[in-house]
């Protein structure tokens, strides 16, 4: 998991993704408190976007792992 702060630069954030990725790790989350979103990555590249109404699953990383967007922000 790893959360923007407002001095994350898109290209540093990409860089700690596909630094996740080298060492192995399966998913990644990136929480923006700003606009309110998960981006979840399942490979360095690209990231499915999920919005406050979304529900974030663990998938079969975290499985039973299932809480809606809207919370991480509450």
């Amino acid at each position: 998991m790893e959360i923007l702060s407002p001095g994350n630069r898109p290209g540093k954030v990409r860089d700690k993704v596909r630094e996740y990725f080298a060492r192995d790790v399966r998913m990644v989350w990136v929480i923006d408190s700003e606009d309110r979103s998960v981006r979840v990555y399942r490979s360095p590249s690209g990231g499915q976007l999920l919005h406050e109404e979304a529900t974030l699953t663990g998938e079969d990383v975290l499985p039973g792992f299932s809480r809606r967007v809207a919370d991480f922000f509450a």
